[in-house]
């Protein structure tokens, strides 16, 4: 088992890779070497004879019409067969050279190999022929041809020789193809294992970080090369999650400390009363009791599930065309009845009419969360302002009051799940703490933004903006 997981390994695999392509890649090589030099040799061998056998026309030629124009034709071969003789033995090896008349006859041989007599098809006048013959239990020879006015000139040469060099480089390729290949799986072992080596010690150092200690990271690399990135990701990706488990770790202790406050109410209540008889007036006390907790513990659950629902992509939005002027007036007329009964001043600062493409519901529900919370930390006789504002590719809605304010240190939290401002943010002024983030996930849901300016003792200012359509 532990072979075959061996040969699933990804060094085995670059490593059978990397070998078989060098593989393929030397045999095309060799193959291409040797077919390249085949065509190069025939090609030098058949320029070299054509040149040959034109030497030989050249020079009877200026023999039968220069030197001697009166000489019959046949007679001229016996003044140059030395020239011939000495030209071939000395400057050249391996060549055959035979005259004959148009009739047969003989008027010289030059063989050093002892071909048998070469019958080819007739040369042509003045043109070089090249042909491939192959004698009786001989190899092939090439042969050129040409007939000089009369004369048959022939020039031979075996292809043995070209054969023997392209032998020698397919047996010097056979025999370095194995050594290659072995060297090529060595080295490409070594290869991998060097450049895998950072992918075990990122491994066995990713393995050691658990919850317990998300706070460790991988150390970086000096060169910032693709390993470097990998492990500037991972630590990217550990940072995330251990701000995911402390946020969630706060969720926990939030849910149950919110919930904790009227469960021991609940119990306190249930325990008293068991321990006396309750007269009617108190028994309806205990039971507008457990109404108001039970009513706070259904408010917490309903949100944290339409938070929970709505980051999971499970709350459809039903976007229609939305007229936030119209909007806002509802949900001014909604606020002078809340702010009533705290003697606040409610009043509209600017209203344009605009048009977004949203959930009416939700867009709803964002605003009276703002302007509860904006009634609710303001204090009696003081204001609270509405206004709608228009930009290019956005509108602008906003909620400002006069009331106690935020510390600067919190704003960048106060849209967090159950978080209270000391003070300001306490069980006793109701809510489930979860207002803030439900509307800023509605903002967000909408492809907007919302933000918070405040001051402690001036006032707070939350703004929240969303794309507008025609």
């Amino acid at each position: 088992m532990k072979l075959l997981h061996r040969f699933q390994s990804a060094r085995f695999v670059l490593t059978a890779w990397y070998s078989f392509l060098l593989c393929l890649f030397f045999i095309i090589l060799g193959w291409s070497v040797y077919f390249y030099l085949d065509h190069l040799l025939r090609q030098n061998l058949d320029d070299d004879l054509r040149a040959e056998a034109d030497w030989i026309y050249q020079l009877i030629d200026v023999e039968r019409n220069i030197a001697r124009p009166r000489r019959k034709s046949l007679a001229v071969i016996g003044d140059i067969e030395d020239r011939i003789t000495k030209h071939f033995r000395i400057d050249q090896k391996n060549y055959a050279v035979l005259i004959t008349s148009h009739t047969g006859q003989e008027l010289f041989e030059l063989e050093h190999h002892d071909f048998e007599k070469l019958f080819v098809r007739p040369p042509q006048q003045g043109k070089v022929d090249l042909q491939t013959i192959h004698p009786d239990d001989s190899e092939p020879v090439r042969v050129a041809t040409i007939d000089a006015d009369g004369v048959f000139i022939y020039v031979a040469f075996p292809e043995r020789n070209i054969q023997a060099v392209l032998e020698h480089v397919f047996f010097i390729f056979f025999v370095l193809g194995p050594v290659t290949l072995l060297i090529a799986i060595g080295g490409g072992w070594i290869i991998s294992g060097a450049v895998l080596k950072p992918v075990r010690d990122l491994a066995r150092q990713t393995k050691s970080i658990t919850a317990t200690n998300l706070t460790k990271r991988i150390p970086t690399r000096s060169v910032p090369d693709e390993f470097g990135l990998l492990i500037d990701s991972i630590n990217d990706t550990l940072a995330r999650l251990e701000k995911s488990f402390d946020e969630i770790k706060q969720f926990s202790m939030n849910v149950a400390h919110e919930l904790k406050t009227p469960l021991t109410i609940l119990r306190g209540e249930a325990e008293l009363a068991l321990t006396r008889a309750l007269s009617r007036q108190e028994f309806e006390q205990l039971i507008t009791t457990y109404l108001e907790e039970t009513g706070r513990m259904a408010h917490i659950v309903d949100d944290m599930l339409t938070l929970a629902k709505g980051e999971a992509g499970q709350i459809p939005f039903q976007k229609n065309r939305v007229q936030v002027g119209l909007l806002l007036q509802e949900i001014y007329e909604d606020a002078l009845t809340l702010a009533s009964t705290k003697d606040i001043s409610v009043h509209i600062e600017e209203s344009r009419e605009a048009t977004v493409l949203g959930d009416e519901s939700r867009l709803r529900q964002l605003l009276r969360i703002l302007v509860t919370n904006a009634i609710q930390y303001t204090g009696r006789g003081g204001t609270v302002t509405l206004a709608c504002r228009v930009r290019e590719e956005s509108v602008l809605v906003s909620v400002a009051d006069n009331g106690i304010g935020i510390p600067s240190e919190s704003l960048d939290k106060i849209f967090d799940r159950f978080y209270r401002v000391d003070n300001a943010r306490s069980r006793v002024s109701g809510g489930s703490g979860l207002g803030l983030s439900l509307a800023h996930w509605i903002a967000t849901s909408h492809a907007g933004t919302i933000d918070v300016q405040s001051e402690i003792g001036v006032g707070t200012k939350f703004t929240f903006s969303v794309p507008r359509v025609n």
